[in-house]
């Protein structure tokens, strides 16, 4: 009986290790990607930006995720998300500031990028 719970108790510890350590590789891989955006003033002064999502864009959810970002994030002129390649579109103001920018991306799971300006 003790060799049984023993065994029991260790197979048990040893799938709770490995699914944690599979979970910590996939999330460092993800922040060691480095997302390229494209960022493009336009004539009226305002910023557009593109770039590619490491969250997963359902297709079904795209026009409520649109009208949220829109209400929670009063900076944002316009937001198109893709869910075919995955892309997003997003227009902001021209005096938003760098940590309002992080704060978008990161709703995108965009933590390591870098802005390319054309």
């Amino acid at each position: 009986m003790k060799l049984t719970l023993f065994l029991l108790f260790f197979l048990s510890y040893q799938c709770v290790s490995f699914s944690a350590e599979h979970h910590s590789l996939v999330v460092d891989f993800q922040d060691s990607l480095e997302t390229i955006l494209q960022k493009k003033i336009l004539p009226n002064g305002e910023i557009f930006y593109e770039f590619r999502s490491n969250k997963l864009l359902l297709s079904h959810r795209i026009d409520v995720w649109e009208s949220r970002f829109l209400n929670t994030f009063l900076e944002i002129i316009s937001i198109k998300l893709n869910d075919f390649d995955q892309s997003i579109c997003l227009v902001l103001s021209a005096d938003h500031s760098p940590e309002y920018l992080n704060s978008i991306l990161r709703r995108f799971e965009v933590t390591n990028f870098l802005i390319q300006t054309e």
